[in-house]
């Protein structure tokens, strides 16, 4: 890929290429999958720790968000460029991830349908943002592998393995938005403030 198709690229989707954002939304994911466990404490209120891990996760957000604005400015997309996307994403990968969850709890099915289903949301979330940040696709392969959860573990399938997934999963948007963060500045350089 030459450097302008980068920067047209990263430009389209620059929103989705600031990771720094999606970090405190991850922790929030993994504080959600520490809560589901069966050795979370029961004198400590889940629902407590859960707000008060959403409330850290909105100011984190928001900080990131003031430092991308300061350091790289704002890019207005144009979102006709985007509008599949969209559709694509509320109407059919969003559906499949909550279904497959759905499954999961309600069948326990022998293999944990959401770990490939997930994964495959990441690719196609890969794909739509420009590509060029191929962690996504390390990603998603060790994501697929939870299929595999309620064949090495008995005791983790369906609704049990549900701990295990959002700890990973919240992993994911940790491990993502640092490494997005890293791909975006190398891709666009920091202008001083």
């Amino acid at each position: 890929m030459n450097d302008l198709d980068l920067v047209r690229r990263v430009t389209r989707d620059l929103w989705y290429w600031q990771g720094l954002r999606f970090v405190p939304i991850g922790i929030v994911g993994l504080v959600a999958g520490v809560t589901y466990s069966p050795a979370w404490p029961e004198a400590v209120p889940e629902g407590v720790v859960l707000l008060l891990g959403f409330v850290i996760a909105v100011v984190g957000y928001r900080a990131a968000d003031r430092y991308y604005a300061r350091t790289m400015g704002t890019v207005h997309p144009d979102l006709s460029m985007t509008r599949l996307r969209s559709q694509v994403k509320w109407f059919a990968v969003y559906p499949a991830m909550v279904l497959s969850l759905v499954l999961d709890a309600a069948l326990a099915p022998s293999v944990f349908v959401s770990g490939p289903v997930w994964a495959a949301s990441l690719v196609l979330y890969w794909w739509s943002t420009g590509r060029g940040r191929e962690h996504y696709l390390v990603l998603a392969s060790l994501t697929a592998l939870f299929a595999f959860l309620p064949i090495a573990e008995p005791t983790l399938a369906g609704r049990a393995a549900f701990g295990v997934f959002f700890a990973w999963f919240g992993l994911v948007y940790v491990i993502a938005g640092i490494l997005d963060h890293v791909a975006l500045t190398r891709a666009l350089p920091a202008r001083a403030s």
